[in-house]
């Protein structure tokens, strides 16, 4: 009898599947587009040698060679992962390692709130932050590059704990010579004769912009790559820049000013995330500590 070659990611695959018959769903579970999936299932069949799934249009379905394979492979996949996350744990403990990847405005922020106080009843942890944008923080912790992570969007991931953390508004940083420097408040209508620069990967201004795409359609933008560079930008008159509340201390300077974006509903979320699967008693303190300090932290 041959044996077969299957992947890890080959048996995750049919798995989802299995348990969620649809294969868009079950390709978003897996972190990979439909025509990427129905390969790996393709894979599948192929290496066993039967056809594991009856599809149509309206339904996925296992077949009588499909139904026990799955009782087989979930304790299986399940037992790997243990073992993975057990050696995780056996490395992290020996070396004190923690890696804690965060958006750049809470690791100015917030992460020193809390990291005296971790330090102080962890004084040999080798601290290791990741200051990056929220899906690459998203996926660090997916991986297990990461112990925790601070990002922007509920990730809604069945193998993640999601943790709010707060919610804070936006506001328009211009210099201090800018006609809406003396502005209490300011609508992203006010916005429209001037130029935006924001960030590439800011998913705020990527929502306001398609919220008012109408009023907005002529609204000048520029994208940068850092906030560093909108600031000086913003700094030498080129344009305004839109920032969440935690991340003004980014972008002060006395040739700037900051005033709140009346826009009440557009808040930024953060939300701390681990994986479910249980951390040593370093992570547990890095846990509760950021949970306890973030949370009561005031931005400024």
């Amino acid at each position: 009898m041959r044996s077969a070659n299957l992947s890890v990611k080959q048996l995750r695959a049919f798995i989802a599947l299995a348990e969620l018959r649809n294969f868009t769903k079950a390709a978003a579970a897996c972190h990979l587009s439909q025509p990427a999936f129905s390969l790996l299932i393709q894979a599948v069949e192929q290496e066993v040698g039967a056809k594991l799934f009856e599809r149509d249009t309206r339904k996925v379905e296992l077949t009588a060679a499909g139904g026990p394979l799955l009782d087989a492979l979930k304790p299986l996949v399940r037992d790997f992962d243990e073992a993975v996350q057990k050696a995780r744990q056996a490395a992290a403990v020996q070396d004190n390692r923690v890696a804690i990847a965060v958006l750049p405005s809470v690791a100015a922020r917030l992460l020193p709130l809390v990291l005296p106080e971790f330090q102080k009843l962890y004084p040999d942890a080798n601290i290791r932050i990741l200051d990056l944008s929220s899906d690459a923080c998203l996926e660090l912790v997916r991986s297990g590059e990461a112990d925790i992570g601070v990002i922007s969007e509920n990730p809604r991931d069945p193998q993640l704990t999601c943790h709010t953390l707060l919610e804070e508004p936006y506001y328009i940083v211009c210099s201090k010579d800018h006609p809406l420097a003396g502005s209490d408040a300011v609508r992203m209508i006010d916005l429209l004769p001037y130029q935006l620069i924001h960030l590439a990967n800011n998913a705020i201004v990527a929502q306001l912009l398609k919220k008012h795409s109408t009023s907005l359609r002529r609204l000048s933008t520029v994208e940068v790559e850092s906030l560093h560079t909108a600031r000086s930008m913003t700094e030498a008159g080129l344009g305004l820049t839109i920032c969440a509340e935690t991340a003004l201390g980014q972008v002060s300077s006395p040739l700037l000013s900051a005033i709140p974006l009346n826009e009440a509903s557009l808040l930024r979320h953060l939300y701390l995330i681990h994986r479910k699967a249980e951390g040593n008693a370093m992570r547990s303190a890095l846990v509760e500590l950021s949970l306890e300090r973030m949370r009561t932290a005031a931005p400024s």
